[in-house]
């Protein structure tokens, strides 16, 4: 993982924005958002390279994300390979 974070472009952490190589959380399933007491057996946390906007206000947290799609092949009669196109969200 290589990320940069900025804090607080928002006052009170209601907006931050990470950019690089970083694992994006699922809820629930994520031991970063652990529901339980006790450590997940298996965490799930999927790999992104791109960027997050986050933030939390209110006992909320959020997450919006634009990430690399790790395709090797353009689309039909594309000149350059752009793979930044998944979106995840999360709330």
């Amino acid at each position: 993982m290589a990320f940069v974070q900025l804090d607080d472009l928002a006052k009170g952490g209601v907006l931050n924005l990470k950019a690089g190589i970083f694992d994006a959380d699922i809820p629930y399933l994520a031991s970063s958002r652990s529901t339980t007491l006790h450590d997940y057996l298996a965490p799930v946390t999927f790999d992104a390279a791109g960027m997050e906007l986050n933030g939390a206000s209110s006992g909320w947290t959020y997450a919006l994300g634009l990430i690399n799609s790790e395709r090797t092949a353009g689309k039909p009669d594309a000149k350059t390979l752009n793979n930044l196109e998944n979106v995840y969200a999360r709330l």
